[in-house]
């Protein structure tokens, strides 16, 4: 695979030879690389979307970080996960709709 960036071949170099017992920190990616937290994520939905890897992301517990999925395990588990947060948003968004209808009502 080419991948023209420079930052973005770090980015992918490092998540690839890492795993989900031990991900790769956004702190240590940025670290290396020297690109901020933000272009970081932004990076890696590019190596998702764009050049098709298959990286997954803890966000929480001690094993914070991003890994290669490497089986249908993993993929689960990334999956759920991703689901879970995706029902957090949508639970919110669907409050702040009541919230702003009943702001509007008590003005």
């Amino acid at each position: 695979m080419i991948i023209p960036d420079a930052k973005t071949k770090q980015i992918y170099n490092m998540i690839i030879n890492s795993t989900s017992n031990h991900p790769i920190a956004t702190r240590k990616l940025s670290d290396v690389t020297g690109l901020n937290e933000r272009t970081i994520r932004n990076r890696i939905t590019e190596l998702i979307f764009i050049y098709k890897v298959p990286i997954g992301a803890y966000r929480t517990g001690n094993n914070k970080g991003y890994f290669l999925i490497k089986n249908q395990d993993e993929y689960n588990q990334v999956r759920n996960t991703l689901k879970a947060q995706a029902f957090e948003e949508l639970k919110r968004v669907n409050q702040l709709r009541e919230n702003l209808k009943n702001w509007s009502d008590e003005r």
